[in-house]
């Protein structure tokens, strides 16, 4: 993902299978994209980054790419997810890229999986049950629309990214403005089209006090989080599709 305004860092690596033989592009396809849509300021403004490209695999199942660091990025917290399809087999993994001392094994990069794409998932079907874009849940309090909610002891309060325990939680979208104790519908993946946003297209959706959704990130101060829900398809329509959330340093 070349740039004129910043250096890239190099990252090598190898594929091979769990038998140890290398894996190449005879018999499986490498790609990697940005978690989310980037970009880096430069002499000429603006660029923005992070479109899916394929990795070329080499005889001997080695790879070398040239990438931006995730920390010379905007907005911050994004991280590399690498796909990898291999005789009908797929993964995934995520990867964070330093700005400093390179370069670097592709195996050190490694962080904990994100939340991904439904496309992504790969496993056997599960059982039949609620859909996995909507829930019905419980309001705790009379609840604005089109806010982001968690479950706290049955009853959904505004997500707050003040507030510790919320952190670990999986954030939804309330659909409706529910009063205290009634039933209505959050939306916890997919898409929502609101005709009264204004989105920036491309660029991520924050959880903000109170529950809000802003495309501002969000530093509420020391110990306290910020968290990527989504990212805005249009500017009246959002795709839900939470992130994990960052914990910020006292």
């Amino acid at each position: 993902m070349p740039i004129t305004s910043i250096s890239p860092q190099t990252v090598t690596g190898t594929l091979s299978d769990i038998s140890g033989a290398p894996v190449t592009a005879s018999r499986a396809r490498m790609t990697i994209r940005l978690s989310w849509p980037s970009w880096v300021t430069g002499p000429a403004g603006g660029e923005t980054v992070g479109a899916l490209e394929h990795v070329a695999l080499n005889s001997d199942g080695s790879f070398s790419l040239q990438l931006l660091s995730n920390t010379d990025l905007t907005p911050p917290n994004s991280y590399y997810v690498v796909h990898v399809e291999d005789l009908g087999s797929k993964w995934d993994t995520a990867i964070v890229v330093p700005n400093t001392g390179g370069p670097f094994n592709f195996a050190d990069l490694i962080t904990s999986s994100p939340i991904l794409p439904s496309q992504y998932v790969v496993g056997a079907q599960g059982p039949p049950g609620q859909s996995n874009s909507t829930l019905d849940v419980v309001a705790g309090s009379n609840l604005s629309a089109l806010r982001a909610v968690v479950e706290v002891g049955g009853v959904t309060v505004y997500a707050d990214p003040t507030n510790l325990a919320h952190m670990s939680l999986p954030p939804w979208v309330n659909l409706t403005a529910p009063s205290t104790g009634s039933t209505y519908t959050v939306q916890t993946y997919g898409e929502i089209t609101e005709v009264g946003w204004t989105w920036t297209g491309g660029l991520p959706i924050y959880i903000d006090a109170n529950g809000v959704l802003t495309q501002t990130y969000v530093d509420l101060g020391p110990n306290t989080w910020t968290r990527i829900i989504g990212v805005a398809l249009s500017p009246t329509k959002a795709f839900i599709n939470p992130q994990p959330a960052i914990l910020l340093a006292a």
